[in-house]
């Protein structure tokens, strides 16, 4: 049995990967930092019921590491914020405009709204290490 378990751990481990941001320029230590994965058909960057993945990280002086273990072979965006009041959402204020610090892979920057989810993607074949810079527009 023991043989068993550890060939299917094996497998699963074969097919998937870590992929791991480095998140730097936050504001300060308060609250978490929320990492959503997404694929191409899932409803990036808003719909954070849809994300594929998703994880929540401390920070330390100003800065954090979120790690998403296991994830399948294939293209993803992120959608990553300083969640600094602890609630899951993006605080935003009333025009939408995000009141907490936001980021996205690649480091992908959007015309007056978020980057598209072309500029932000990138392909998980193997283990994926990016270092993403916090943006604060207030």
């Amino acid at each position: 049995m023991i043989a068993f378990y550890l060939l299917l751990t094996a497998a699963f481990c074969a097919d998937s990967s870590t992929v791991t941001f480095e998140i730097d320029g936050l504001r300060d230590n308060d609250g978490v930092v929320q990492v959503l994965l997404f694929t191409a058909d899932s409803g990036y960057p808003t719909k954070f019921d849809r994300a594929a993945h998703r994880a929540t990280a401390k920070i330390e002086h100003g800065h954090a590491t979120v790690a998403l273990i296991g994830v399948p072979k294939g293209t993803y965006a992120a959608n990553i914020w300083h969640d600094a009041d602890g609630d899951g959402k993006l605080g935003t204020n009333i025009i939408g405009m995000p009141k907490e610090g936001v980021g996205a892979s690649n480091n992908a920057k959007g015309f007056m709204g978020p980057p598209s989810f072309e500029k932000a993607s990138f392909t998980v074949e193997a283990d994926v290490k990016q270092t993403i810079e916090m943006v604060y527009l207030f």
